[in-house]
């Protein structure tokens, strides 16, 4: 792991203790996570005062009908985002102190089963590079889409909505808390992906040495029967403890997705009306008679980067979430093609390969949401699908309200 990376996060561990979200603390140099009294009476008076300062919005809020109703329906669809966020964040808080232990075991276990497989694979160039760059695209378009998102809440909504300082200062801390806490969880899956990434390349090492063992046997060189036998032992054995960190590795997903299970539901949420709702917003723009009070070629800019700024955080994330479906993917590819195209090799080292391979189909992974939707790229198309379809029928209902008036 380059300095770079490991300052970038660095920078967001920090920014989590700060924001009130993170209530233990990471020793650098042992590399366990604990905590003291002295840890969590200040973790626990920031996430009090972020506590405090949602509950001082909802307080001050008006929540009459006729408040709502008075809006555009895109600003309807912000606020119903907004306070979708304020729920994913409150929520955020109480889990993290409700399951701060689990949290501390999870990741207390995960550090030591790192270091013992590192110890026996040590990680790649081209792994630790790929690593490095998603973190750096990650914590990267993470900043980007904070900063344009809350200068769009300043230049654009405060001026539409004629929300106080206060009111937007709160939106802009629910999005940076919600993004900084979601940023936790793909570090969290990137350190799991580098894992699995150095157990595919260990596994395509030992396919190549048992397809030269099979030269080996057929050649007129052949050594004794009892080296082959001894390397197709080695062989087994590691093949035996790759698939045990495999299923550990696997164990460890399920349960980092079922601590994070509930922010990543609201983000999937968010981020649907957020697609229905820019696509409707475009339409009205695109209209002649549609101007917007206080709407300015600033305005325009701010939104524009904005959007561009959130949908690209959003892919980077997802394409975190779907290597590690993809490197799951490709371990079960390798066996497969090594199963088809070469013969038997020594027995031992063909029940180590069939029973990897019956594990991988036992135990599928999958990442849930609340533990019922399943998270995949069917999904996604599915979510993208459903976004043109409510986006049409929103459009199709203005065109025939104008047309009839």
């Amino acid at each position: 792991m380059r300095t770079r990376t490991r300052w970038l996060i660095a920078s967001c561990y920090y920014a989590s203790q700060l924001l009130g979200i993170l209530p233990f603390w990471y020793n650098q140099q042992t590399g366990r996570v604990h905590t003291t009294r002295r840890v969590a009476i200040c973790s626990a008076a920031t996430s009090l005062t972020l506590l405090t300062i949602i509950a001082m919005f909802l307080c001050n809020f008006d929540w009459s009908p006729q408040h709502f109703l008075a809006h555009a329906f895109h600003f309807k669809i912000r606020i119903t985002v907004f306070l979708i966020r304020i729920s994913a964040v409150i929520i955020t808080v109480i889990l993290n102190w409700s399951k701060r232990q689990q949290f501390m075991n999870t990741l207390n276990d995960f550090q030591i089963m790192q270091q013992k497989f590192l110890k026996n694979w040590p990680i790649s160039r081209e792994v630790e590079n790929e690593y490095d760059k998603s973190i750096a695209r990650k914590v990267i378009s993470n900043l980007l889409s904070n900063i344009f998102m809350s200068l769009e809440l300043y230049v654009v909504s405060k001026t539409q909505l004629q929300w106080s300082n206060f009111f937007i200062t709160v939106m802009v801390l629910v999005v940076i808390v919600l993004n900084m806490a979601l940023t936790n969880f793909y570090i969290a899956i990137g350190n799991i992906n580098v894992l699995l990434a150095i157990l595919k390349e260990q596994l395509q090492r030992i396919s190549l040495a048992s397809k030269d063992m099979i030269k080996l046997q057929s050649s007129s060189n052949r050594p004794a029967g009892s080296r082959l036998m001894a390397k197709g032992y080695l062989l087994a054995h590691e093949l035996d403890a790759l698939a045990l960190y495999q299923l550990k590795l696997w164990k460890f997903i399920n349960r980092m997705t079922a601590l994070y299970d509930f922010q990543g539901s609201c983000v999937i949420l968010t981020m649907y009306i957020t697609q229905v709702t820019v696509l409707y917003s475009c339409y009205l723009l695109l209209q002649q008679d549609y101007k917007p009070s206080n709407w300015n070629e600033m305005s325009s800019f701010v939104t524009s980067l904005a959007i561009v700024f959130y949908y690209l955080d959003m892919r980077t994330f997802r394409k975190g979430m779907f290597r590690t479906l993809d490197l799951f993917m490709e371990i079960e590819y390798v066996l497969k093609i090594r199963e088809l195209q070469w013969p038997v090799a020594e027995e031992c080292l063909e029940e180590s390969f069939k029973n990897f391979s019956l594990q991988l189909a036992k135990f599928p992974v999958e990442m849930k949401l609340v533990g019922l939707f399943k998270f995949d790229r069917s999904m996604a198309f599915s979510i993208f699908g459903s976004t043109i379809s409510n986006a049409i029928v929103l459009i199709q209902y203005d065109y025939k309200n104008n047309s009839d008036e």
